[in-house]
């Protein structure tokens, strides 16, 4: 009876133990299937075409990649001159952007090579000390941040995208946007701010796109030196932008128009390739 009563109780606690191991189990897979989907990172990559156009012929392209990562990445840029723009004006220009939560810049790379001018430099952008540091191969300098929102002309591309976009997946008219939705630009050093606006639809390669307008205006007026013709000369004081977004292509503008004198830029898109991975 003695050695019954103690295999009864033998079993009693196996048993108990048993309960315990599997319930402590089951709550741990949980808790990690919860910390899992908790934590899961939405990644994804697009690589976007552009050809630039002047006067309506294809004087360069721009390759941009742009690796995104909830809701940070980083900007890959190629812009180089092919045909007739190898005569008139040859640049091979190369711009890296890591950037954080909205599109704001973290560090801006760019190298510029062009005709009878070579450049590289990089921004840092210390938004806790409200300052620019910037280094080129001649000298190291620092500008206040004066307005923490601002972007890049590339990261600005995005931003736009992504808030007019928002629109147009929710179905939402284009003149929902008010008159005083704006824009801070990072470009020679200074600061731009623009105003941007519906200005009207047309058919962008047969499909419905909806252009908005954006006039700048100069913040600062830092000391800058000469720059690249892709991005900074195109913001100017006073310079207006046409943008064209579709309702088909979510990513960027299908077309953008650059107003200079006597004649203006054009960039139109030429290749559209999102991708999506976990």
């Amino acid at each position: 009876m003695k050695h019954i009563k103690h295999l009864t109780g033998v079993r009693y606690v196996l048993n108990y133990a048993f309960i315990w191991i599997t319930a402590v189990t089951i709550l741990s897979c949980i808790f990690l299937t919860y910390l899992y989907a908790g934590t899961t990172k939405t990644s994804s990559k697009s690589q976007h075409n552009f050809s630039i156009k002047y006067l309506g012929v294809t004087v360069a392209t721009v390759e941009l990649i742009n690796n995104h990562e909830n809701g940070k990445g980083y900007l890959s840029v190629h812009a180089q001159s092919t045909g007739t723009g190898r005569l008139l004006f040859p640049i091979d220009n190369r711009y890296y952007i890591e950037y954080r939560e909205k599109y704001l810049p973290i560090i801006y790379i760019k190298e510029v090579n062009q005709r009878r001018f070579e450049m590289e430099k990089t921004a840092y952008f210390n938004l806790e000390q409200e300052l620019v540091n910037i280094i080129t191969a001649e000298q190291n300098r620092t500008i206040k941040a004066e307005f923490p929102e601002a972007r890049d002309f590339f990261c600005s591309l995005l931003y736009l995208s992504a808030k007019i976009n928002s629109l147009i997946q929710n179905n939402e008219s284009p003149v929902n946007i008010a008159d005083d939705q704006s824009i801070v630009v990072y470009a020679n050093d200074n600061y731009w701010k623009g105003k941007y606006i519906y200005s009207h639809t047309e058919n962008i390669d047969g499909v419905p796109a909806e252009a908005y307008r954006i006039k700048l205006k100069l913040l600062t007026n830092n000391e800058y030196f000469r720059s690249d013709v892709l991005t900074n000369n195109l913001i100017k004081d006073d310079n207006e932008l046409l943008l064209w977004f579709s309702r088909q292509t979510r990513n960027l503008p299908v077309k953008a128009e650059f107003k200079e004198t006597p004649f203006s830029v054009f960039w139109h898109l030429e290749d559209d390739e999102p991708k999506g991975f976990n």
